[in-house]
């Protein structure tokens, strides 16, 4: 959840554009989010801001799909679940 929130709070303050949905794949070892965007100017502009930037010493790789990718994550869980799931996710990203 808190990459979630970290994630829509930038994309306001920068003015990319309002994110219609965050998907976290979180059984993916590089660990890849997925941000829909409410038109195709805002996703292009999340790109042009986050590719090649730095996170928690790791160098992002942003771009919009050509195709519908295909990312493991858990199944639909509960929203405590999922929340919990979630922050252990971010957790371990921050120890690596």
């Amino acid at each position: 959840m808190e990459i979630e929130e970290d994630l829509r709070e930038q994309a306001q303050h920068e003015s990319w554009g309002e994110i219609t949905k965050v998907v976290v794949y979180d059984q993916e070892e590089e660990g890849v989010v997925m941000l829909r965007f409410s038109d195709v100017e805002g996703a292009e502009t999340a790109v042009r801001k986050m590719d090649g930037r730095f996170f928690d010493g790791r160098q992002l790789q942003a771009e919009v799909p050509s195709s519908r990718p295909r990312y493991k994550r858990s199944a639909n869980l509960d929203e405590d679940t999922e929340a919990a799931r979630l922050e252990a996710y971010g957790k371990d990203l921050e120890a690596e």
